[in-house]
C-alpha cells in the first residue's frame, strides 16, 4: 500500500511538472493560432512586443488584436496579390526572383499577424512570413507562437508585408536582409 501511495505522489508531482513545461511564463504572449486552408496562421494580441530589431516597426502605433475574419480576408486577398508589384527591391536585383519563389510556395509559409492603426487612423496589418523547420517539445507552446520570427540571410524563407484593411491595399513586401 505504501509504495502505491509513493507511486500516486511521484505521478502527481510528474504531472504537475509536464502541465508547468507546457504553460508558459507569466508575462509571455501566446499568438491564437488559426490553421485555415493553405494558411498556418498566429494572431498576435495588441499587447504583444516585437523583439530585437523589429521593434521599430510599430513603434507609437495603436495596435488591436486581428481578428479571424480579418485574417481569412487578407489571406484571400493574398492569393490575387501580386507580390511584383508591391516590392520594395529594385525589379534588376538579385532579389528580383524572391516574389515569384514566395508566390510559388505561399502555402508553406507560416504566418505571424499582427494589427496596427496607421496614421490616418486605418485599421493595418503587419504580416511576418517565415518557413522553418524547427523541433518542438510535445509539451510547450510551439515558440512561433510566442516569439516574432526574423533572421539575417534568410533569402526568400523570411518575408513581410503590410496590408490595409480599409484600402484592401498591400505595401511594403519586403524580406530580411543579408546579414
Amino acid at each position: 500500500m505504501r509504495s502505491f501511495l509513493s507511486l500516486l505522489v511521484l505521478l502527481s508531482t510528474f504531472h504537475h511538472l509536464v502541465i508547468a513545461q507546457a504553460t508558459p511564463a507569466r508575462g509571455d504572449t501566446i499568438a491564437t493560432h488559426y490553421f485555415l486552408p493553405q494558411a498556418d496562421c498566429a494572431s498576435f494580441p495588441a499587447a504583444a512586443k516585437l523583439r530585437r530589431y523589429q521593434e521599430t516597426l510599430l513603434k507609437d502605433r495603436r495596435r488591436f488584436t486581428p481578428k479571424k475574419t480579418q485574417i481569412v480576408k487578407t489571406e484571400k486577398a493574398l492569393a490575387q496579390a501580386d507580390l511584383g508589384r508591391i516590392n520594395s527591391r529594385p525589379a534588376n536585383s538579385y532579389y528580383a526572383e524572391y516574389p515569384v519563389i514566395i508566390k510559388e510556395q505561399l502555402p508553406k509559409y507560416k504566418r505571424q499577424y499582427y494589427g496596427f492603426y496607421n496614421t490616418e487612423s486605418q485599421p493595418c496589418l503587419f504580416i511576418n512570413f517565415f518557413i522553418e523547420d524547427r523541433e518542438e517539445s510535445p509539451n510547450r507552446v510551439p515558440s512561433w507562437l510566442t516569439d516574432f520570427r526574423w533572421t539575417y540571410d534568410g533569402g526568400s524563407a523570411y518575408w513581410s508585408v503590410y496590408y490595409n484593411l480599409k484600402t484592401q491595399k498591400f505595401y511594403d513586401f519586403n524580406h530580411n536582409v543579408e546579414g
